[in-house]
């Protein structure tokens, strides 16, 4: 079965990038997350889109210089 939620060091590791710039995206909206207790969890979707809309935005970016 697929993951539904990680933990903020397990989708940093998924996403290459350290801990406080996951807390800083969360912070910033750009990563929805939950609270479930006193635990921060980040739905897989959410690291998906976030995912999706830096590749949207790194194309359009692209398409600009040229």
């Amino acid at each position: 079965m697929t993951k539904l939620l990680y933990t903020i060091p397990e989708a940093c590791s998924l996403l290459g990038i350290s801990r406080s710039s996951m807390y800083r995206l969360v912070k910033a909206n750009q990563i929805r997350s939950l609270k479930i207790g006193s635990l921060r969890r980040i739905p897989a979707p959410a690291l998906q889109k976030f995912i999706d809309s830096q590749t949207k935005e790194t194309l359009l970016t692209d398409l600009r210089r040229h």
